[in-house]
């Protein structure tokens, strides 16, 4: 802490010697300028007049650059200096605001705000059907309790939106998913485009007809017996279309990325590693809790965070993202895993503001990315960077067996998951 109190002090200094190298930067260049003239001034002079110039002058003006570019170079230094304090302080912030977040989250104080959303819609949703069955209940007795049997039984529920990030439901409608290129750990399947469409679809069909129940017993008090059927009831789709028509149209479902977003670097800054699609320098060691893509077996690449780097055999100690959830910590230490620094590697740590050919990873390049909604990265091949959508994220093509290609379509995924693929891992 002492040296978080003091870099407030320490930028301070900094400051006032580079103001002051400035100064001395300055008055030198006024110096040099002013010998340079008074020397081609006697020079043409003594040319007019036969003799020789004098060079006394040429060589303190040139005394003078030596110098002037000597202030130049410690200015860049007392720079580079503050630079490091600053990355330095930032990082020791970062790494203080991730232990007292596990704090926060070990204690229970800290709500998944994924959890809080599902919880709040799962009651909005039930709060409606319970009240209808209440009213329905009253007024017709035994017609509530068919109409509350044909919306639990007579239509799939929708699958839950809740739980913990990366674990989706492995069936939509009772019937199991077998698609050929789901993952054997299931941590959050990995599906194609058009499957992806079928649960969604499946996932509105459920609702709308949920909701439809529940619209209907609420109007039963205002009917009566004889004008009550299923065939009566005009059920929509969310997307407009009628249920059971086949026509649901719609926009394809959002992905999401959590914790996604990476600062942007100053054009300097761009072409420093971890920024964008550089790599780091082969000494650098990932500090604790900064996030990774480890190879944990053959072919399962997920996402984890550094718990410890042990020097005595280069081997990081990382938890999964998904076990790093789980709420009793004597848990998440079983679920640990030591790999080698050859295994592990570092998620960017900044978008480029300025792109080129060294930060930015090129059209058709094989890459490793996180599939949406799950914690596993896959292979996958590059189909248009940043620089070429005007946006901050690349279109990737994975790997799917499905596809006569052998590719998915493309999928929008941060930079911040998109990562250089290792030679050996081609």
């Amino acid at each position: 802490m002492t040296e978080s109190v003091d870099l407030p002090a320490e930028v301070k200094r900094n400051l006032a010697q580079l103001r002051e190298l400035d100064t001395q930067a300055q008055e030198q260049y006024e110096r040099m300028q002013k010998q340079s003239k008074n020397h081609i001034a006697r020079a043409k002079r003594s040319v007019q007049s036969g003799q020789e110039p004098d060079e006394e002058l040429l060589h303190k003006a040139r005394r003078s650059c030596r110098e002037l570019l000597e202030i130049g170079a410690e200015k860049v230094a007392v720079a580079d200096q503050m630079y490091d304090d600053l990355t330095r302080h930032l990082e020791r912030c970062e790494g203080e605001m991730c232990k007292f977040e596990e704090e926060l989250r070990e204690r229970g104080q800290l709500k998944d705000p994924n959890k809080v959303k599902s919880s709040a819609a799962s009651s909005a949703a039930a709060a409606p059907s319970e009240a209808a069955g209440s009213s329905a209940d009253g007024a017709l007795g035994g017609l509530s309790v068919q109409l509350g049997a044909i919306g639990a039984d007579g239509m799939p529920a929708p699958p839950s939106t809740g739980g913990r990030r990366g674990r989706q439901p492995s069936s939509v409608g009772g019937a199991p998913d077998q698609s050929p290129t789901s993952h054997k750990r299931g941590r959050g399947r990995k599906v194609s485009h058009k499957e992806a469409e079928r649960q969604r679809l499946a996932a509105e069909s459920a609702a709308a007809a949920a909701s439809a129940a529940a619209a209907a017993a609420a109007s039963v008090p205002n009917i009566g017996m004889g004008g009550v059927g299923m065939g009566g009831f005009g059920v929509l789709s969310p997307s407009g279309g009628a249920f059971g028509g086949g026509d649901f149209g719609g926009a394809p479902q959002r992905q999401e990325f959590t914790d996604a977003t990476l600062p942007i670097a100053s054009r300097e800054d761009s072409n420093r590693p971890l920024c964008g699609a550089i790599p780091p320098t082969p000494t650098y060691v990932i500090p604790e809790r900064h996030k990774v893509a480890a190879q944990v077996s053959k072919d399962e690449w997920i996402l984890a965070s550094v718990l410890k780097f042990n020097t005595a055999n280069s081997k990081y100690i990382i938890l999964d993202a998904d076990d790093g959830e789980e709420p009793d910590p004597a848990q998440r230490s079983l679920k640990q895993h030591q790999i080698g620094s050859k295994f592990v590697l570092p998620l960017p740590l900044y978008e480029p503001s300025v792109y080129t050919a060294h930060n930015e990873l090129r059209p058709q390049q094989m890459v490793l990315a996180l599939y949406p909604d799950t914690t596993c990265f896959y292979k996958a091949v590059v189909h248009t960077p940043p620089s070429m959508r005007r946006q901050r994220d690349y279109l990737v093509e994975f790997e799917d067996e499905s596809e006569p290609t052998g590719r998915g379509e493309p999928t929008a995924v941060p930079q911040k998951y998109v990562l250089r693929i290792p030679d050996y891992a081609r």
